[in-house]
C-alpha cells in the first residue's frame, strides 16, 4: 500500500527539517510545494484561480508514488487546497 505523509504546520515550523529526517532515516521521498511553485512561476505558469497549485502538486505526488512506497509533502493548512490535497490523495 502506498502512503503519503502530509506535514501540516505554519511557515518555519520545521516541516522541511522533519521531511529531511524522514528521508535520511526511513528513505521517505519528499515534495516541497513551495519549491515547485517557484519553479513553475519561473517558467511563467500561473495558478488556477479557484484551486491554486492543487492539481500540479497532486500530479507530482502521484508521479513520485509510482516509484516510492511512501512520500511526504508539506502544507501549511492555510489554504483550502492544502486540505483538498489530502482529501484527493485519500480518494
Amino acid at each position: 500500500m502506498k502512503t503519503v505523509v502530509v506535514l501540516y504546520g505554519p511557515k518555519a515550523a520545521g516541516k522541511t527539517k522533519l521531511a529531511r529526517r524522514l528521508n535520511d532515516e526511513l528513505s521517505i521521498d519528499h515534495i516541497d510545494p513551495d519549491e515547485l511553485v517557484l519553479i513553475w512561476i519561473a517558467k511563467g505558469l500561473k495558478p488556477d484561480p479557484e484551486v491554486g497549485w492543487l492539481e500540479p502538486v497532486l500530479d507530482k505526488v502521484i508521479s513520485l508514488l509510482e516509484t516510492s512506497e511512501t512520500v511526504s509533502v508539506e502544507a501549511t493548512g492555510a489554504w483550502k487546497s492544502d486540505w483538498q490535497l489530502a482529501d484527493n490523495l485519500e480518494s
